[in-house]
C-alpha cells in the first residue's frame, strides 16, 4: 500500500494538516482493537448477573442506622450454587 490515503484521489488541492492528523487514527485503533474486544467481552460477562439494592433509613432515629438489603440473581450460576442471594446489613449511612 502506498502513502496515498483512500480519500485522497477524490480531493483536489492541499490537505489540511489538522484534518489529516484527525483521521489518522486507524493505526492506533488497530493496536487497541484486541483490548477493546476483550473489554467488551468482560463487560458482557459482568452483565449476566442481575442485582437489586434497597436502602431503608429512619430520619427520626437518633442512631442514624440504615438497613441495606441486597438481592442478586445469578443468570449463569454454576451447578450447586443458589441463584438467588439475599444479604442484610446495617450501616451508618446510605
Amino acid at each position: 500500500r502506498g502513502a496515498e490515503k483512500s480519500w485522497q484521489a477524490r480531493m483536489a488541492g492541499q490537505q489540511d494538516a489538522l484534518a489529516v492528523g484527525f483521521v489518522e487514527s486507524l493505526s492506533f485503533d488497530r493496536r487497541l482493537a484486541r483490548f477493546d474486544i476483550l473489554g467488551s467481552l468482560a463487560h458482557a460477562q459482568m452483565l449476566k448477573d442481575v442485582g437489586l439494592g434497597l436502602r431503608l433509613g429512619n430520619v427520626r432515629s437518633g442512631l442514624g442506622n440504615v438497613l441495606h438489603i441486597d438481592l442478586s440473581y445469578a443468570m449463569d450460576a454454576p451447578a450447586g450454587t443458589k441463584r438467588l442471594q439475599v444479604s442484610f446489613e446495617t450501616k451508618s449511612r446510605f
